[in-house]
């Protein structure tokens, strides 16, 4: 059974992990890992800052997201499942979540790597339409000079009408 939950400090550790593993693939493509996702200190940050959730199956963490508020319009900084249990509904599962957990939002947004196309067609299968791009400046180590990241939004409720 999956739930989500708050997570908390002593779940840092395991979070660390998870999104490590969740993102070697575009670590290894690109040269860096998003947000910092393998630094203890930025995981401490989110639980105590931002909206920072744990993906459970059973007892066992097997993913995150980070969710950062902003009146009626939201950014989900990042949603990473354990490459073991993606393609298996979880992620679905928690963008159903998210929807149900903050009825007041009139907007989503996201980002992603350019050349993750399978993570493209999945938050575009969820309402998200690509809005635009941008080069990260926080990740000059990076050796694709060509690394951008594709900018997404999902309107919602009356908003979404408005548009």
């Amino acid at each position: 059974m999956i739930r989500i939950e708050r997570a908390l400090v002593d779940d840092i550790e395991k979070l660390r992990q998870v999104g490590v593993q969740a993102f070697a693939e575009d670590t290894e493509r690109y040269g860096a890992s998003p947000a910092g996702i393998d630094l203890i200190e930025n995981h401490r940050t989110w639980i105590e800052t931002y909206h920072y959730y744990k993906i459970l199956l059973e007892e066992v963490i097997v993913g995150g997201m980070l969710v950062m508020p902003a009146d009626d319009a939201y950014e989900l900084e990042a949603l990473f499942i354990t490459p073991k249990f993606q393609s298996q509904g979880i992620g679905s599962r928690a963008m159903t979540f998210l929807e149900e957990a903050y009825p007041n939002a009139k907007k989503w947004g996201l980002c992603t790597a350019y050349l993750n196309d399978s993570i493209r067609r999945f938050y575009e299968k969820r309402g998200y339409e690509k809005v635009g791009q941008t080069k990260p400046g926080n990740h000059p180590e990076v050796p694709d000079k060509d690394f951008h990241l594709f900018l997404f939004e999902k309107r919602v409720g009356s908003a979404a009408s408005s548009s």
